[in-house]
């Protein structure tokens, strides 16, 4: 368990002082784009447009967004605003473009 905690501590603190930029990633920041440091963004499944890169609006990708139905701890949840690509990671099923949890109601899984 101790290696563990130290191996979390030094992936925290490797964040910390790791190369920043602009990250694309509806799942770290309720804004389309944000600053993070490469490893953080990646590891979220984020697009991490360069070292020292500012946000812009017009850079980050567009595409497929819309709800993703997933199991979590056994338990059925939702996750909107995700990518189709973020859905598989977490063995969800994206309900498609323009998609809410609230009108799918986890009815597809």
């Amino acid at each position: 368990k101790k290696k563990k905690k130290k191996k979390k501590m030094k992936e925290e603190e490797e964040d910390m002082i790791a190369v920043v930029g602009a990250c694309c990633s509806a799942r770290l920041s309720a804004l389309p784009c944000a600053l993070y440091a490469a490893r953080v963004c990646v590891r979220e499944g984020g697009t991490f447009l360069g070292a020292g890169s500012e946000c812009d609006g017009q850079r980050c990708p567009t595409g497929e967004r819309g709800a993703c139905c997933y199991l979590e701890h056994n338990t059925a949840a939702c996750r909107e605003n995700t990518q189709p690509g973020e859905c598989e990671k977490v063995r969800g099923t994206f309900l498609g473009d323009g998609s809410d949890c609230a009108s799918s109601a986890n009815e597809r899984r």
